[in-house]
């Protein structure tokens, strides 16, 4: 029966009635016993029973669970209870071995241990830490998430195993666990706020320290916010309340920053232009101790962006003359967060015009003469004159599309040229791994390319209608290289002889580029 049992309380049961039994002296039926295969398998469950029980053990106080380590310390406190009735007796028979740490002091001192390097190793990370600060947002979360389960598991064993350990010493270790939490919230909280304060106080910028440091510790508030930790453990960590406060902090020294481009951007419209042009470089600082902000407080990235926005968008309508050299200004400043904001949407018609300059160098006459090929006849002056004709050609019909559909932003309409692009592919002969084109439809791969690109340039015109310099209007439109075109060219095997054409590259032709 006692084999059979499943649960604990049957286990106790039956043996209670072999201490019975062996409370008498049957010394002749203890030996035939020893030679029964009955008390050979009984011998091997108590063994295994034990060994099982240790094995539980550790599980239980890996896992810091109260209940399952308090199930434990009762049987083996019942045990050790019974030691004289049962445990010794059990020994009599050959093969009964019980484990000598499997008694209840050694468990209880193990417990304690467990307890103990459990608070140890809280108090030692802390709220912040090294490893803490390297990792990603998400991860934040997820070491809070554990943190808050190790304090749980703690605060439930101050509450379950009060029968084997003193309760002030389980309270204690739980309680400094909570107290060193709510000290380091407290420092966290208190040098967050400093420094912001610091810095609206005294009009004082920040560095990339600076950044990196509120950023860390805001994003740990937030994390400690998202993980619920100190909501089941301390009444007097008000951790809402400490991150609307920095919150309101931090959107206040971030209009201290703006108003003084604000500031500045009046003071470029209306000084002379010694004065003007000092102005102009106290903005770029600005600016880059917005950018510098913006980049390194993830938080208010789109706060910032917002207030970027509105100021250099201002700067564009009041200096219009001086989005030039705003521009040249911050491509030539040593911040690397002065090349961030040189990529901005107000120095988009710059970024073309000096995109298409440079690649005019490199033109179709420059790409001919120099490119060259591997297994086919590309250096055959009548092979490279085919492909002039053929990019003329396109270039042509790109050029006539954009004039043609090319409108100011809220007047284009593009949907007439998406329709014709989508019907363009028709009569193609599609095989299983390739596309053939015949005589009369070969042209039109051409065609495509030309409404491709045509469509492309119109989606990216708006810097074309903002432009000031009325003489060279075209340049600021973004526009295929010549080099892109004869690159197609030879991708699709367009101005070959051969008229199969690679299906994947075909696909990808008409696919990828949002046909």
């Amino acid at each position: 029966r006692c084999i059979a049992a499943d649960n604990i309380d049957a286990i106790r049961q039956h043996l209670n009635v072999l201490s019975q039994l062996f409370a008498f002296d049957l010394t002749e039926l203890q030996t035939a016993l020893v030679q029964s295969k009955q008390l050979q398998q009984f011998s091997r469950f108590v063994n295994e029973y034990f060994m099982e029980l240790l094995r539980s053990l550790e599980t239980a106080l890996s896992d810091l669970s109260s209940s399952k380590i308090n199930d434990i310390l009762c049987t083996l406190k019942w045990y050790d209870s019974q030691q004289s009735d049962i445990v010794a007796k059990l020994q009599l028979f050959r093969g009964v071995q019980i484990p000598e740490d499997a008694n209840y002091d050694a468990v209880v001192t193990k417990t304690r241990d467990k307890l103990n390097a459990t608070n140890a190793e809280i108090i030692s990370n802390g709220l912040i830490n090294d490893k803490l600060q390297r990792n990603a947002k998400d991860e934040h979360v997820t070491y809070f998430q554990q943190l808050n389960a190790r304090l749980l598991a703690l605060k439930k064993c101050a509450q379950l195993l009060t029968a084997h350990i003193p309760e002030h010493e389980l309270n204690e270790i739980y309680q400094e666990c909570v107290l060193r939490l709510e000290n380091d919230f407290t420092r966290v909280v208190e040098a967050v706020q400093e420094k912001l304060r610091r810095s609206i106080d005294n009009d004082e910028t920040f560095n990339e320290k600076d950044c990196d440091f509120l950023n860390d510790h805001y994003r740990i508030l937030l994390a400690l916010q998202q993980a619920n930790v100190f909501q089941m453990h301390s009444q007097k960590i008000k951790l809402n309340t400490a991150i609307t406060q920095i919150s309101k902090l931090f959107d206040e020294s971030i209009s201290r920053l703006e108003h003084r481009a604000v500031d500045l951007l009046k003071l470029t419209h209306h000084a002379e232009d010694d004065a003007s042009g000092q102005a102009l470089n106290l903005l770029i600082e600005s600016l880059i101790d917005l950018e510098l902000l913006r980049t390194v407080c993830i938080e208010f990235k789109e706060t910032i962006q917002t207030k970027l926005d509105r100021i250099l968008y201002s700067f564009k309508e009041q200096h219009a003359n001086k989005v030039t050299a705003l521009h040249s200004l911050l491509s030539h400043s040593s911040s690397v967060w002065a090349n961030n904001l040189v990529d901005h949407a107000i120095f988009q018609s710059i970024i073309t015009q000096r995109f298409n300059r440079l690649s005019a160098a490199y033109g179709i006459d420059y790409v001919l003469e120099n490119m060259d090929g591997i297994g086919d006849d590309i250096e055959k002056p009548a092979k490279k004159k085919k492909l002039r004709q053929l990019f003329d050609s396109c270039k042509q019909r790109y050029t006539e599309l954009v004039t043609q559909y090319l409108r100011p932003p809220q007047e284009i309409d593009l949907a007439p040229l998406i329709s014709r692009i989508k019907n363009i592919p028709e009569g193609r002969q599609q095989h299983k791994d390739r596309i053939v084109w015949t005589t009369d439809t070969k042209d039109k791969a051409v065609l495509l390319i030309a409404h491709i690109f045509a469509y492309w340039t119109l989606t990216k015109s708006a810097s074309y209608f903002e432009c000031t310099d009325k003489t060279d209007h075209r340049s600021y439109l973004r526009q295929p290289q010549d080099a892109q075109i004869i690159a197609l060219f030879r991708l699709l095997n367009i101005g070959s002889d051969e008229q199969s054409y690679a299906k994947e590259a075909w696909d990808w032709c008409v696919n990828k580029l949002g046909m």
